[in-house]
């Protein structure tokens, strides 16, 4: 399998399915409440719909903005939209990746990756859709670097070795 670097992984939609439901019910009431001749249904429906956009920009914002951005040697994680957060993550700190997913998670088709590294700071990213292939990949892309790594190291001791014996 070839994959093409960087990579950009970002939130499914899927994980904010809530408010989706709520924006929808908030919808059909600013909706129905414009069929009301009175003043205050109709300002009322009007509220309504702006909060139902506010929300449905809400979902938008966070799939967009959050996400986790795979490079040949590092990952890099982004987070926020008022506040930003970045992290990252070189592939030869990372100690392992790990998948979370509750009932409604797996029949969705979405859950939380974590990435352990050996420092202090673990990074995650919510909302990952196919997260168990997701981590495959990440975990293989983690093999990759960490032998190219290697093979660099003894190269340059061979070249070492070679210079201190002229």
């Amino acid at each position: 399998m070839k994959i093409f670097l960087p990579l950009k992984i970002q939130q499914t939609r899927l994980y904010h399915w809530r408010l989706y439901i709520i924006s929808c019910v908030l919808l059909a009431g600013s909706l129905s409440c414009l069929f009301v001749n009175t003043a205050f249904f109709r300002y009322a429906s009007y509220g309504f719909f702006v909060i139902t956009m506010s929300l449905l920009l809400h979902v938008e914002a966070a799939v967009r903005y959050n996400t986790i951005v795979v490079e040949q040697y590092t990952i890099l994680l982004r987070k926020g939209i008022w506040s930003r957060e970045h992290a990252s993550a070189s592939f030869d700190k990372i100690i392992d990746f790990r998948v979370y997913q509750n009932i409604g998670e797996r029949i969705l088709g979405y859950g939380t990756l974590f990435v352990n590294t050996a420092s202090e700071h673990d990074l995650y990213l919510s909302g990952v859709r196919y997260p168990q292939q997701v981590k495959e990949m990440l975990m293989a892309l983690e093999h990759k670097s960490v032998q190219k790594n290697q093979e660099k190291i003894a190269e340059k001791k061979e070249l070492q070795s070679e210079s201190h014996a002229e």
